[in-house]
């Protein structure tokens, strides 16, 4: 016995408006894939700036190394510790201190200049 699968009709009661339906909601799904390939592109070039900034501070600690390794030994150094650590003993007194945040963003700043200078 052969079946015979014709198949079978479903009247539809607002053929249009299940058009219009189906229409708006490819669109949605055009626009959601649209949006996340956005933020793939994002996410490769955010990858990619960190690396660049990861090659940057490598080859800046390699320079800084060699810099400090061709410097003359002195014991400067030593001298401008306490007289930097007796000014900021006396200027904690006079003045209120910089809270963790305040001190964070002022080192956030400095590496901001240095990457604005280095670019």
């Amino acid at each position: 016995m052969a079946q015979d699968n014709d198949g079978f009709f479903v009247g539809v009661t607002n053929p249009l408006d299940v058009r219009r339906n189906v229409l708006e909601s490819s669109r949605e799904m055009i626009q959601t894939l649209q949006s996340y390939e956005k933020i793939k592109k994002i996410r490769e070039s955010k990858v990619r700036r960190i690396q660049q900034l990861r090659t940057v501070i490598r080859e800046l600690d390699l320079l800084f190394s060699k810099l400090k390794s061709s410097l003359p030994k002195t014991h400067l150094r030593a001298k401008v510790a306490e007289s930097v650590s007796s000014s900021k003993v006396k200027s904690s007194d006079s003045t209120k201190q910089m809270t963790e945040l305040e001190r964070l963003e002022e080192q956030l700043k400095e590496v901001e200049q240095e990457i604005a200078r280095v670019s």
